[in-house]
């Protein structure tokens, strides 16, 4: 009866999330790491415009619900990529250049530059993200 115990106490059904991957539990604010900016320029802001005058009321209906999906489908990434929710943790971070490139890159790290950590107090990327990139 002990045995059967001990596996129905192990095979709880409640999850937990993965630890954050930080260094300090608690900074004051995340920094740049070594204060290079020369890699926050590597984006650039496009306005995206298209001819919708063509499609009825129903498909115009229809992108409105796609774009409200891709935004649910943005945060879910986020989520994925980075265990730190996502405003809570960009309000730590002062310079809105480098928060807009860390909300590009769904988390503290470059990936276009191998995933090298972009702020302090973050450590690298674990390997079991990666597949995320």
């Amino acid at each position: 009866m002990g045995a059967l115990s001990t596996l129905l106490y192990s095979c709880d059904n409640t999850t937990t999330e993965p630890t954050l991957q930080v260094k300090d539990p608690v900074p004051d604010q995340y920094q740049l790491i070594n204060d290079d900016h020369s890699r926050l320029d590597i984006y650039h802001q496009v306005e995206l415009t298209a001819d919708l005058s063509h499609l009825s009321a129903n498909q115009k209906a229809m992108l409105s619900i796609l774009i409200e999906a891709s935004e649910i489908m943005d945060e879910l990434f986020w989520k994925q990529a980075f265990y730190q929710p996502k405003e809570q943790f960009l309000s730590q971070i002062s310079d809105t250049k480098v928060t807009d490139f860390i909300r590009i890159n769904y988390g503290p790290w470059d990936r276009l530059d191998g995933d090298k950590i972009l702020l302090s107090h973050i450590q690298e990327k674990s390997p079991g993200r990666r597949v995320l990139s």
